[in-house]
C-alpha cells in the first residue's frame, strides 16, 4: 500500500500542531482539543472562540443579549468598560480590538458560514490566542489566573503588584 506524499505531509502536519496543544491550555478550552485531535479544526476553532466570549462575558457581568463582537465592545469599552483596564488610551482601544477582531474573524465567521481549517498548524495558534485572551480577561477582572503543570494545578488572585506566588515558591524560586 503506497501512501501519497501529500498524505504523509497532512499527517506530519496534524501531529506537529496536535504537540504544540499539549501546552497546558486554560480549563475552560477543554472541547477545544478532543476535537482538534480529530482532526475537526474548524469545530475546535469555533469552541475556543467562543469560549473566550463565555468567559468575558461571564467576568464583564453582561447578560445573555450581548454576544460576539458588541459583547467585547461592551466590556472593553473605554470610558466605562469592565474590562478595560490599561492605563494608555491606545492599549486600551487595542485590547478591545484584539478581543473584537478575534471573535468576528474566528467566531462569528465559523457560526455563520462554513470556514474551512485546513491547516491544524492555523487552527493550534487561533487555539492559543484563545487562550491568551481568556488569561488577559481573567486579568483585567481581577480573577484567578490558573497557573498549571504536569505536577501542579494552583490557582492563585491575581494582584497587580504579581505578589502572589505558588506555594512553595518564595521570590521565583522553589522552596
Amino acid at each position: 500500500m503506497s501512501i501519497a506524499l501529500s498524505e504523509l505531509s497532512a499527517v506530519a502536519a496534524h501531529v506537529e500542531a496536535a504537540m504544540r496543544l499539549h501546552a497546558d491550555l486554560h480549563p475552560a478550552l477543554s472541547e477545544a482539543r478532543p476535537n482538534f485531535e480529530r482532526g475537526s479544526y474548524q469545530t475546535a476553532v469555533f469552541e475556543a472562540t467562543r469560549q473566550v466570549e463565555i468567559r468575558v462575558r461571564d467576568l464583564a457581568h453582561l447578560g445573555p443579549d450581548t454576544y460576539g463582537v458588541t459583547l467585547m465592545h461592551t466590556a472593553f469599552n473605554l470610558e466605562n468598560g469592565p474590562l478595560a483596564t490599561e492605563e494608555v488610551t491606545a492599549e486600551r482601544t487595542a485590547i478591545a480590538a484584539l478581543f473584537a477582531g478575534t471573535i468576528g474573524a474566528f467566531k462569528n465567521a465559523s457560526a455563520r458560514r462554513v470556514v474551512h481549517f485546513d491547516d491544524p498548524s492555523e487552527a493550534a495558534n487561533i487555539i492559543h490566542l484563545d487562550d491568551f485572551l481568556i488569561r488577559i480577561a481573567e486579568r483585567s477582572a481581577g480573577h484567578t489566573i490558573c497557573v498549571a503543570s504536569a505536577s501542579l494545578m494552583w490557582v492563585a488572585p491575581w494582584r497587580a503588584d504579581r505578589s502572589a506566588t505558588p506555594p512553595g515558591f518564595v521570590g521565583g524560586t522553589s522552596s
